[in-house]
C-alpha cells in the first residue's frame, strides 16, 4: 500500500476511534437521546426511555473500549506504517474484528438490560 493509503486507512481507525468515544461518553452520562441514527437500536431499547437510558448507561464502557481499539488501531497504521500486506491486514482486520466483539456484546448486553425495564418506567429526565 502506497504511503497516502497508509495515511487515510490511519486517520480513518482514529476518527471511527473518536465517533465511538464520544458516544460512549455521551451513553455514560445518559446524553445520548433515542434518534434514528446512533445508538442500540433493538425493539426493547426502543420501547422506552427508560430502556434506552438503561441500556446505553450499562454498555458505554464497551463501546468506549472500541473506541480506544479503533484509535489504536489507527495510531499503529500512522506510527509503525507498515509496508506489507500481512501487517496492514493484521492491524486493520484486528482492529475491526476486536472493534466488531466489543459492539456485538454491547448489543447484546443491552438488549437484555433494557428488556428486564418494564413498560412505564421513568426514563433520564431530558437535557436541558
Amino acid at each position: 500500500m502506497e504511503e497516502t493509503g497508509i495515511w487515510i486507512v490511519g486517520l480513518v481507525l482514529l476518527l471511527a476511534g473518536v465517533v465511538l468515544l464520544v458516544v460512549g461518553r455521551k451513553q455514560s452520562v445518559g446524553k445520548l437521546r433515542r434518534n434514528r441514527l446512533v445508538g442500540l437500536r433493538t425493539p426493547q431499547t426502543l420501547r422506552s426511555d427508560a430502556a434506552w437510558y438503561a441500556a446505553h448507561e450499562a454498555t458505554a464502557g464497551l463501546v468506549g473500549a472500541a473506541g480506544v481499539v479503533q484509535i489504536l488501531a489507527g495510531a499503529a497504521m500512522l506510527v509503525l506504517r507498515p509496508t506489507g500486506d500481512g501487517a496492514i491486514a493484521t492491524i486493520v482486520l484486528g482492529g475491526g474484528a476486536v472493534t466488531v466483539g466489543l459492539v456485538l456484546a454491547a448489543g447484546i448486553r443491552g438488549d437484555r438490560i433494557a428488556a428486564g425495564i418494564e413498560e412505564g418506567e421513568p426514563g433520564a429526565p431530558p437535557e436541558t
